[in-house]
């Protein structure tokens, strides 16, 4: 079993993310280097996913399922007024970083057939497209990922985006189930353990089948079994070790130090942790002298998602036991075990002591109840669970399932969101009105305008 806890070091790099390049610049840079080894850009590669799991689209998240209140700078999105701005970095980031990263590497690997490289490009191409497009809805990626042969990159729809992510995955797989020796170097994560990497593929592709059960026809049989091929435990979770310095914490911690009290838990996050008397409370927030409660504070070593260092999965043992628990209870079958491991396995990570697991988990008894029951119950303990990390995936389930019952915030209608329900998805960015804006509008054409309140396709309810 891979030891969870080795430390990696987190390149200063890191700073970048979020920079003002644009796709087509990173592309045409006269200056960039034309050939570099997988097993440098790996790196570099994977410090960038484990980073986006704290940053604006992620934060974003958080605040549309009301984990947080937003304050000053994110004021305006806690009144779900996005604006076209809001996500312009993050866009930017993911096609220019990651997605470019992951075509170099593809292509340098290819040259010398180093298969491990190759599978691990498709694996976090798929991952980087779910991200963009369950955020965006239709996106760039047949055109956009040929580089500069299209700097006006036509939109494709999100049925096909997914299709793309799906064969993505299956490519990885495929790769991932003949090993070799083509690993000499740079992987962060498993120190290129090609088991441990397959089962991380796997888990992706349970994530991706899922999200997709609202649009298509869901064989749960078929995920449960990719569940099973994948980790069987946290410990082998593909988790990112943080460092203390400012260049190269948490993104999520990062954020909290530069900008103080303009993110806050909110009142609904903190009902259900205090209704319950969640044990988890001391580990996720410290209340501030006028009475507010935030994740993070300077030198507090205890609030596990707001230090500096925090380990931090790109997918957790945690979300595949929730995900089980969820298709047993659509297969009528008992999910009380998955369910309760999930609950546990985010307790033990935070530190919670043995007895208070217990006690806890003797109040979260789902045998007896209706499938309907089962699942809200499932989704509210996984929404409890996904806080620090996880913020797009409880984001996701919100809209594809209705769990947690969550109600929009009063008087949040404005011009970007006319119905002032909790935003459906995010407003495109400013970079494609200026320099992609044909393509841009027949996107939003086709998505009936992609205002705020429009509904994803992938997620219809």
């Amino acid at each position: 079993m891979y030891p969870r806890n080795l430390k990696l070091f987190a390149f200063s790099f890191l700073i970048f993310i979020g920079s003002c390049t644009s796709f087509e610049d990173y592309q045409a840079n006269p200056n960039a280097v034309e050939e570099v080894h997988p097993r440098l850009l790996l790196p570099a590669l994977e410090s960038q996913i484990a980073f986006h799991q704290g940053t604006n689209a992620s934060r974003m998240a958080g605040m549309m399922t009301q984990y947080f209140s937003g304050y000053d700078v994110c004021g305006p999105a806690d009144l779900y007024y996005i604006t076209s701005a809001e996500m312009d970095n993050f866009w930017k980031s993911m096609y220019a970083d990651v997605l470019s990263n992951c075509i170099a590497m593809e292509e340098e690997a290819t040259k010398e057939n180093l298969t491990f490289y190759i599978a691990l490009a498709h694996l976090f191409k798929a991952n980087a497209l779910g991200k963009l497009t369950t955020v965006f809805g239709d996106i760039p990626v047949n055109e956009a990922l040929q580089g500069a042969t299209y700097l006006q990159p036509k939109y494709d729809t999100q049925s096909e985006v997914y299709l793309i992510i799906m064969d993505q995955l299956d490519q990885a797989i495929a790769l991932l189930n003949k090993p070799d020796n083509s690993y000499t170097g740079g992987d962060l994560f498993y120190d290129g353990d090609w088991q441990l990497w397959l089962k991380c593929a796997n888990a992706f592709k349970a994530r991706y089948l899922l999200q997709q059960d609202q649009v298509a026809p869901t064989n749960y049989t078929e995920i449960l079994d990719l569940i099973n091929q994948s980790f069987l435990g946290y410990e082998e979770e593909p988790s990112f070790q943080f460092g203390k310095t400012a260049s190269s914490d948490w993104s999520l911690s990062k954020f909290a130090r530069e900008r103080p009290a303009t993110l806050l838990f909110g009142d609904y996050y903190l009902d259900v942790m205090y209704h319950q008397n969640d044990p988890r409370i001391d580990k996720l927030m410290v209340e501030k002298s006028w009475g507010a409660f935030d994740f993070y504070e300077l030198n507090n070593e205890d609030l596990y998602w707001g230090k500096p260092d925090a380990l931090v999965p790109i997918i957790s043992f945690c979300e595949l036991k929730f995900m089980e628990a969820e298709c047993l209870a659509k297969l009528e079958q008992n999910p009380s075990a998955a369910f309760q491991m999930g609950i546990r396995t985010n307790m033990e990570i935070l530190g919670v002591e043995e007895m208070e697991i217990t006690n806890y988990l003797s109040t979260k008894i789902i045998s007896g109840l209706t499938q309907d029951e089962q699942l809200e119950l499932i989704l509210a303990e996984a929404y409890k669970s996904y806080f620090g990390y996880n913020f797009d995936q409880a984001y996701n389930n919100f809209r594809r399932t209705g769990y947690p019952n969550l109600s929009p915030l009063p008087d949040r209608s404005n011009v970007l969101n006319p119905s002032g329900v909790i935003p459906k998805r995010m407003t495109y960015v400013e970079s494609e009105e200026r320099y992609n804006r044909a393509n841009l509008e027949a996107a939003k054409a086709r998505q009936n305008g992609a205002l705020l309140d429009e509904k994803l396709w992938i997620f219809p309810e």
